[in-house]
């Protein structure tokens, strides 16, 4: 491992993290990963440079991931690490052939997305379950802007004061890889917002929106239990969590008639297959409609 990783491993990490400008949270994965490939390596094939790379060796590590029980979005995860370490190995010219060009994902199954209704979403924005402690006030603004953008948790956490045009209201945000974009603010977010920034802890150094109770910036454990605790109010969904949110604004902007495209520039999207998740929450719905609506299926119920 030792070749891998004091030398070529680290060049492409400084690589995606310098020149790629990769998140922290990618740049930890992608070293993850490919420190695990090069031990394994090492260890069963007594591999120590990627010129001894080849397409054997590669299916061999995937099918021990595999049998060790990582799940398929874990594995596929490793192998789009080493497609990317091995393309830039080539394009330095440190190997010259692609042994992980016939190297496939393997098949994941198919995860139907959570979203609450929308009267979930009506019932907890106009309840009490928000007091004028800043505490709450608080979550009352992240809630609000998590269903009126379906902005990331990561995205959340660093918006910036300066990235929110009141008068506007737009909200700028930086995605992943660095890539901004604008998305605007419904009513309801604008004055959840304004009113938090009337309790927010004074902290000029960083800009940060949000801020825990000492000024410091949110953590994502913080984010994850506060919408957690509102959504049990209203949701019986097993799963309650920022993402959960993410998914709502998503598949009710669908269910109104958005454009998928629309959609797919505001979530942040790399491609289109990443929105195309949200119809078949829409699909549902629409069947439920019809089920209920057309006059042989009222019969025959």
């Amino acid at each position: 491992m030792a070749f891998f990783v004091s030398m070529h491993i680290n060049t492409f990490i400084q690589y995606i993290t310098n020149e790629r400008r990769y998140s922290p949270h990618t740049v930890l994965a992608y070293t993850t990963d490919l420190q695990a490939f090069a031990t394994y390596l090492e260890n069963v094939y007594e591999v120590t440079a990627p010129t001894e790379l080849t397409v054997t060796m590669l299916r061999s590590f995937v099918m021990e991931q595999i049998e060790a029980g990582l799940n398929p979005k874990s594995v596929n995860r490793k192998i789009s690490s080493i497609k990317a370490y091995i393309r830039y190995m080539r394009k330095a010219g440190v190997i010259t052939t692609n042994p992980a060009a016939t190297l496939k994902s393997i098949k994941t199954p198919k995860i139907l997305v959570s979203a609450l209704g929308e009267n979930e979403m009506s019932d907890l924005l106009s309840a009490d379950f928000f007091d004028e402690t800043p505490q709450s006030i608080r979550a009352r603004a992240i809630i609000e802007l998590f269903y009126a953008t379906g902005i990331r948790r990561s995205e959340l956490i660093n918006l910036k004061i300066s990235g929110i045009d009141v008068s506007q209201k737009t909200i700028r945000v930086i995605g992943k890889r660095n890539k901004e974009r604008l998305i605007p603010l419904t009513e309801t977010a604008v004055q959840a917002v304004k009113h938090y920034l009337t309790v927010r802890p004074v902290n000029p150094q960083q800009g940060i929106l949000f801020l825990t109770d000492k000024g410091k910036k949110l953590y994502p454990e913080l984010v994850y239990a506060t919408v957690k605790r509102y959504l049990s109010y209203v949701s019986s969904l097993q799963k309650k969590s920022p993402h959960v949110l993410r998914h709502t604004f998503a598949t009710h902007l669908l269910n109104k008639g958005a454009d998928m495209n629309d959609i797919k520039e505001l979530m942040g999207h790399a491609n289109l297959s990443a929105t195309q998740v949200y119809t078949h929450n829409s699909f549902e719905q629409l069947k439920s409609v019809y089920n209920q609506s057309h006059p042989r299926e009222a019969q025959s119920e």
